[in-house]
Parts: C-alpha cells; structure tokens; sequence
C-alpha cells in the first residue's frame, strides 16, 4: 500500500483569529487567569513554529492575488476566510 505524505497546514491569520477569540473568551470570563491562558496560547505556539508539525502559511503577494480574486469573483465577504483560502490555495498551486 502506497504512502501518502500530506502537508499539514496553517494559515497565519487562522493563528490571529484563535488569539481574537481567546481574548474573546477572557473578555467574557469563560477563561478567567488571563496570564496562564496567555503562556499556554504562546506555548502552542512555539509547538507549531519549532517543532514542525505543521507548516505555516504566510501572507505574500501570491495569497493576496488569490484573496483578491476570491472576493470579486466568489464575493466572499469575510477576509480571514478568503485569506485563509488563499493561503491553503496558494501552496496547493506553488509547492
């Protein structure tokens, strides 16, 4: 049986958009010690940086052609939706 090796991905505005509703969440007290939940969040972080185990996509110039063209084209209307898109779109066609 063949193996499939399958990158796994990561927008960068996805990591934004989890810190958004953390703070979201500390907002509306569901988490309560801001500085713990903070460290973890960076933990996590690091996790995803330095370890591999996933590849983050950046913003460039590709993902934002692709954005663009998302938005007149599709009409979607919510840009961390069409910049996500783009991002997983973008190392699809230029891998």
């Amino acid at each position: 049986m063949a193996r499939i090796d399958a990158t796994r991905l990561v927008p960068s505005p996805l990591l934004i958009e989890a810190k958004r509703v953390l703070y979201s969440l500390i907002k509306r007290k569901v988490i309560e010690d801001f500085d713990t939940a903070v460290r973890d969040f960076n933990d996590g972080l690091r996790f995803l940086l330095y370890r591999n185990v996933f590849r983050i996509v950046g913003l460039n110039a590709d993902v934002d052609l692709l954005e663009s063209t998302f938005f007149k084209v599709l009409g979607l209307k919510d840009y961390f939706d069409r910049v996500v898109l783009a991002g997983l779109k973008s190392m699809t066609l230029f891998c």
